[in-house]
């Protein structure tokens, strides 16, 4: 699934090239301002016009762009791994915490990556893709606490939702689910209602 979709990405050809310069599509201007004043001026400046902060993928984004120079493409280049990170670790929470089907995980999964919103999210330099890396990566090292009940799946998990908050916002709604889990599901917690 994942050559899969390395093949199409080779196909749609993101980089929007006219003589070896590419331009920002949708909002990616946006979420590249804060790299750019990042590395001329050593600050974060967020940008006016972001609707979210994307401190995660602004660092990311600035070290990258030290190694390798700036540009949309090189940008894209990070998104479209995230997106393939995506892939395997949807894979896995499906089938390893929810017990999907290897084929049915697939299935979904080809539908997902491929919806068009989704796709093109994953091929330019957009704040989604990071979210959803961190959102995943906090349901599975969620789901590792539930089961050890470890102290470190906990300090992890706690970590990657700072980094999803610091991402997209949105990501403060996690805390209540998780909220709701400590205080009325956890069978060691002193609030959960007694059977």
């Amino acid at each position: 699934l994942s050559l899969i979709y390395i093949l199409s990405v080779i196909f749609i050809k993101p980089y929007n090239a006219i003589n070896n310069i590419t331009f920002p599509v949708n909002d990616e201007w946006y979420y590249a301002l804060p790299i750019i004043n990042f590395l001329d001026f050593k600050k974060i400046i967020i940008a006016e016009g972001m609707a979210a902060w994307s401190i995660p993928q602004i660092l990311i984004g600035y070290f990258f762009s030290e190694l390798f120079g700036f540009s949309f493409f090189k940008l894209r280049l990070i998104i479209i791994f995230f997106s393939i990170l995506n892939i395997f670790l949807i894979y896995h929470y499906l089938t390893r915490y929810l017990k999907f089907e290897k084929l049915k995980t697939i299935i979904l999964l080809s539908i997902f990556i491929f919806f068009p919103g989704i796709y093109l999210s994953g091929i330019t330099f957009m704040s989604e893709t990071i979210f959803f890396t961190l959102f995943i990566l906090s349901l599975i090292f969620f789901e590792n606490y539930k089961l050890k009940q470890s102290n470190l799946n906990l300090i992890i998990l706690n970590l990657v939702f700072i980094f999803l908050f610091l991402q997209r916002q949105i990501g403060v709604f996690y805390l209540f689910y998780l909220f709701y889990f400590f205080f009325f599901q956890n069978k060691n917690f002193p609030f959960k209602k007694k059977k």
